[in-house]
């Protein structure tokens, strides 16, 4: 269960970037430092959707829309990132502005420290 309603959140995603929005299933990601985010699978689509926490920010915290221009502006240079899908200021579909990007295979890191890894291994 998680914090985003399935429905809206579904409705925006078929209109804005063509997902079936038939089978959405969310699952927010534990570990992270400051923006929520969150695992979207839709049929065989699978993204990742990142955010503004909810409540009062200062005006440069958690800038999403920043976050989501340095990832675009990587994917140009040959930088191995995911790519974005797109950014939403709307607040009325997850209650912050959020974007969205592809999902990649890798590793979530539930803590920061790497206490089970060794600098090689990273």
């Amino acid at each position: 269960m998680t914090d985003l309603d399935p429905v809206l959140l579904g409705d925006w995603l078929r209109r804005e970037i063509g997902t079936t929005g038939n089978t959405l299933d969310i699952q927010r990601i534990s570990g992270g430092q400051s923006n929520p985010t969150y695992f979207l699978t839709d049929g065989d689509r699978r993204l990742v959707l990142r955010k503004q926490p909810p409540g009062i920010l200062l005006p440069s915290a958690h800038a999403i829309d920043r976050e989501y221009r340095v990832l675009a502006a990587l994917r140009k240079t040959g930088v191995p990132v995911p790519d974005v899908l797109t950014y939403c200021d709307n607040r009325a579909i997850v209650g912050t502005p959020f974007y969205l990007m592809e999902r990649l295979e890798g590793r979530v890191f539930l803590d920061c420290t790497l206490p089970d890894d060794t600098p090689g291994r990273v």
